[in-house]
């Protein structure tokens, strides 16, 4: 009895976990036939700034009155990243629903404004603040059990005084990462570029030279001398 009792327990909990199995198969069936579909969807996402938190007013910036022109020199001034297929292989587009140009300017403005500048453009200004935009882009990288989605910024930013008198230029290139991807995604693309993008916007306020150009007085103009 106490044998047939162990042989009857034995295939019950058997049954019960080829049943788990079999379930768990059908629910893996399922998300294999719909990631392809997923795959040639094309994605829209919607990219905030989340500010810095160790803002602090810059002695003088109340003095400085600035303009903040931002220009996206991309070929597709609105496409980030693309989705990728388990093999790597690119998929559909994911793009931007806002212009990347206007999420980027929205930043700085708002930077500048936490350490005490003047931004705005019915400003009579001292300086000017020109970005372009050469790079904005998140990539997947395709790993054997999860991926990572890999972006990268890269911008020009220059200063100019009032008659275009160059006070500051340099590139500025950083990279953002959202680790252990599941599914090459637009939430997963945007969470890399929005890392990469305060990598970029902390970058630039942290560059003491760029400060210091912000700070620049415009040299005065020579007085005309009277003979008399």
């Amino acid at each position: 009895p106490l044998f047939f009792f162990s042989l009857c327990l034995f295939l019950t909990i058997k049954e019960d976990v080829m049943k788990r199995i079999i379930k768990c198969l059908g629910l893996l069936a399922i998300i294999t036939l719909l990631l392809p579909s997923c795959a040639l969807t094309t994605e829209y996402i919607e990219l905030e700034y989340q500010p810095m938190n160790t803002a602090t007013a810059v002695v003088g910036a109340e003095k400085s009155k600035l303009i903040v022109s931002v220009k996206d020199t991309r070929p597709s001034n609105r496409k980030v990243s693309c989705k990728k297929n388990g093999y790597g292989m690119e998929m559909a587009g994911i793009f931007s629903e806002q212009e990347v140009a206007v999420v980027l300017n929205g930043a700085i403005t708002q930077e500048l404004s936490a350490r005490g500048f003047s931004t705005g453009d019915n400003l009579d200004p001292n300086a000017f603040v020109k970005v372009e935009i050469l790079k904005f882009y998140n990539d997947f990288k395709v790993g054997f059990f999860s991926s990572e989605a890999e972006s990268e910024i890269i911008l020009n930013v220059s200063v100019k005084d009032k008659v275009q008198a160059n006070l500051y230029s340099k590139t500025i290139m950083t990279k953002g990462k959202e680790d252990t991807v599941m599914i090459m995604s637009g939430d997963n693309a945007r969470l890399s570029l929005e890392d990469a993008l305060r990598n970029s916007v902390a970058k630039l306020m942290q560059d003491e030279d760029f400060v210091q150009a912000l700070l620049k007085k415009p040299e005065e103009e020579p007085q005309e001398e009277v003979l008399s």
